[in-house]
């Protein structure tokens, strides 16, 4: 139970870290401000209606892997190619934002799931302060 634990506590900091410091670089990922802040909260929709489809799918395990590493790999390309390429830096910002609040909406499913019963309120508020503690250190990051 130890090692499930610190790997949702792990999953929930990296997650919320990554969302919300996509969320507040959207401003300078080229173009206009509020065009690009605008397609940073519209990008949230398809993820949700996609996170649906591939549940279905791929189980919560696989979607919450798949949706993980495609963020952070967009995450990644945009510090080797965001400087030589703009518009790369704003699909892959587009791109990693609808990854990590897919990833989200999914480690919410996944984490309620995992833990037993007797100490699933306290499990889950645990991986919600370490998802703050990441959100705090979003503009670090950035």
């Amino acid at each position: 139970l130890f090692i499930c634990t610190s790997i949702q506590i792990y999953s929930w900091f990296v997650n919320s870290a990554a969302y919300y410091g996509l969320t507040l670089a959207a401003g300078s990922a080229g173009g206009g401000l509020y065009v690009t802040t605008a397609l940073s909260g519209a990008v949230e929709i398809p993820a949700y209606v996609l996170t649906n489809f591939l549940l279905s799918f791929w189980g919560r395990r696989k979607t919450l892997s798949a949706f993980m590493l495609v963020g952070g790999l967009a995450c990644l390309v945009i510090q080797v190619l965001g400087g030589v390429l703009p518009f790369v830096s704003t699909t892959c910002a587009l791109m990693g934002k609808l990854c990590l609040a897919a990833s989200f909406a999914v480690v919410y499913i996944h984490s309620g799931e995992l833990f037993p019963t007797t100490i699933r309120n306290s499990a889950m508020g645990l991986v919600s302060v370490a998802a703050r503690f990441g959100g705090i250190c979003a503009p670090f990051i950035v």
